[in-house]
């Protein structure tokens, strides 16, 4: 993966994040807060499930706060360090 997919994919994550609070006051995207609060959850419990099962591999990788960058991007986060460690290996 590019790392200019990777950016690209952090900051609509990132947009969307600050979306679903601002869709409960701003009138334009109002009517869409059910929907993005329901995304929200969906997303929030499957990143979750990811870092439940792919724990020890995200754990192996360099860093730190690994639990709140896999919760908030999922496998855009630890995917990339996790190639780039397996180059560096071969």
């Amino acid at each position: 993966m590019s790392p200019k997919i990777v950016f690209l994919l952090k900051a609509s994550l990132i947009v969307f994040y600050i979306a679903v609070p601002l869709s409960l006051v701003l009138p334009p995207i109002q009517p869409y807060s059910h929907f993005m609060l329901y995304i929200t959850a969906a997303l929030a419990l499957a990143h979750v499930a990811e870092y439940v099962l792919m724990r020890s591999k995200i754990n192996a990788l360099p860093g730190r706060n690994h639990f709140i960058n896999t919760l908030l991007f999922g496998f855009v986060y630890w995917l990339p360090l996790q190639k780039a460690q397996q180059d560096v290996l071969d």
